[in-house]
């Protein structure tokens, strides 16, 4: 029985040891990236049909 309670922790352990997810940052954004022909759901319930998003630089985005 102590076996077998030793042998679930250990099992326990090795599962959780990988349960973290690694988050690696992207590197700053250095150029204009833009998102064309797209469906753009605004928010307020309007949908944009073949819209564009220009993302300028780091958390500023234009609508076209």
């Amino acid at each position: 029985m102590k076996k077998n309670i030793i042998h679930h922790h250990i099992q326990l352990l090795f599962l959780l040891s990988f349960g973290q997810e690694t988050i690696l940052s992207a590197l700053p954004q250095s150029e204009k990236i833009a998102l064309v022909n797209g469906t753009i759901h605004v928010g307020n319930g309007s949908v944009i049909e073949k819209g564009s998003v220009v993302f300028e630089k780091e958390n500023h985005c234009s609508r076209i």
